[in-house]
């Protein structure tokens, strides 16, 4: 029974992620055929992660107290009605509408799916928390990749295809409530895993994390949001879109994957640094070229990074004994927060200069986000070794938390 309740907690993610891959990239395609211009299109990705945000903490601190399974099949109704209210929409005032719900409705799943897997399950917080981003990830590669053909063959189909993925989730809610609600954030008796940060204390690990998964999904939901409209201008299919955009969420499955097999990153600010860098290194190129092979390469390289932020924030904010829902929903919302600025300033940049400007923005703010954290590392380490000797013997405390 304990597998197949584990199992649960990998299968909802990903077709959850594949209806809004389908979504996520069919939107902007129906507001472009609208008439919609960049600034608008940021203007959808500011709106869904406006209430995403908003709502975040709100559902993590109630998958700290109460079962989920009723928000659970509340938030996949929800996204059901919206996938086929999407059809209704005959301008853009109606689109910004339905896809504020949607971020709501999303908020409802998230935070609460996360602390189920980190309260119960088999096997280490790492393995477990590898195994639920390959899943969603995975499940948005799929929605990505069939999102842009669909839409070509016919622009109702996709939306189609989501209302029907969250209709047969709704359904499987009522079929497994027992097992989901066992998994119950009243069980508090789960213990921090191993391993540990090295001076005890998670505090800094945890902000830098959380710093380096900001500036990365603000590139990225840049991407999501702007790039429909550049790749239209120099004459891509929705079908290739589609193709560049599971190259993103490939790369970040393998990503996942593979960290939950491998240790050497673990409470190491220095290869949050690096993955940025390597981000910095794709957008340049995303900003340079106009080759369908290159930006495959340049999205390869972007997924990696955002996979190696996005694992380490997950997993220092889950890697404790209290208060995981409220992390959670903080978790989310920093990352919402990226997708919130990203899309909004980036729009504002290319209807005024130029559909490529956005992604020296996310230059900059990656840029500038590596600065502070070099500077602060440096100044933490100089202030350690000018206290070391008071304290002989005392390498560092145990944080209260």
């Amino acid at each position: 029974m304990r597998k197949q309740q584990g199992f649960i907690f990998y299968i909802l993610p990903f077709f959850v992620d594949a209806a809004f891959g389908i979504l996520l990239i069919c939107v902007p395609l129906l507001a472009i055929k609208m008439g919609a211009n960049s600034l608008e299109l940021g203007g959808l990705g500011f709106i869904i992660t406006l209430f995403y945000i908003l709502f975040c903490v709100l559902f993590g601190k109630l998958s700290d107290r109460y079962k989920n399974g009723h928000l659970l099949w509340i938030s996949f109704l929800t996204c059901s009605f919206l996938s086929f209210a999407f059809l209704l929409s005959h301008q853009l005032y109606q689109l910004f509408l339905f896809i504020g719900i949607l971020g709501m409705a999303s908020a409802m799943f998230w935070p609460s799916i996360e602390v189920s897997i980190a309260k119960k399950g088999s096997g280490p917080l790492i393995k477990r928390t590898s195994r639920f981003n390959a899943s969603w990830c995975l499940g948005s590669a799929i929605g990505f990749l069939a999102g842009g053909p669909l839409f070509q063959i016919d622009p109702r189909l996709p939306f189609y295809f989501s209302g029907l993925i969250f209709l047969i989730l709704v359904f499987f809610i009522f079929t497994s409530v027992k097992e989901i609600n066992h998994f119950s954030p009243q069980d508090t008796s789960s213990k921090i895993d191993f391993p540990v940060p090295p001076d005890r204390s998670s505090s800094s690990y945890l902000y830098t994390a959380w710093i380096a998964n900001f500036t990365l999904w603000f590139s990225i939901s840049i991407v999501r949001c702007l790039f429909p409209k550049l790749s239209t201008n120099l004459g891509f299919s929705p079908s290739v879109l589609g193709i560049l955009f599971t190259c993103i969420s490939l790369a970040q499955t393998i990503t996942f994957y593979a960290l939950g097999k491998l240790s050497f990153w673990y409470y190491r600010k220095s290869i949050l640094i690096f993955t940025q860098m390597v981000a910095i290194v794709a957008l340049i190129i995303t900003f340079l070229t106009s080759d369908v092979l290159t930006f495959i390469g340049a999205f390869a390289l972007l997924g990696i990074a955002v996979g190696i932020t996005h694992s380490a924030s997950l997993f220092y904010t889950l890697n404790t004994s209290q208060n995981r829902g409220i992390r959670a929903g903080v978790h989310e919302g920093i990352l919402g927060l990226g997708g919130l600025f990203g899309p909004l300033i980036g729009g504002i940049l290319a209807t005024r200069y130029t559909l490529r400007a956005p992604y020296l923005l996310a230059v900059i703010v990656i840029g500038a986000s590596i600065s502070a954290q070099i500077f602060f590392k440096f100044k933490r380490g100089n202030s350690s070794a000018t206290k070391a000797p008071r304290h002989k013997g005392v390498i560092s405390s145990r944080s209260s938390r």
